[in-house]
């Protein structure tokens, strides 16, 4: 899986716990939390990101 692949399948994954969370009127706050957290918190993710960043000369501005 490419980067761009990798950070777009999160994306989905992101959108997919959210549409959930918003239809739902019984979810768990903390538990959507985890499940994004989840999704979003990895080493693979993030050194995905930053390979990209760097390739397409993106930064972040703090």
């Amino acid at each position: 899986m490419t980067d761009q692949e990798l950070i777009f399948f999160a994306l989905r994954q992101v959108g997919l716990i959210v549409a959930e969370h918003l239809e739902s009127s019984t979810s768990d706050a903390d538990e959507i939390i985890t499940q994004l957290i989840a999704v979003l918190d990895t080493e693979e993710l993030a050194a995905a990101m930053n390979r990209v960043e760097h390739r397409v000369g993106l930064r972040v501005i703090k």
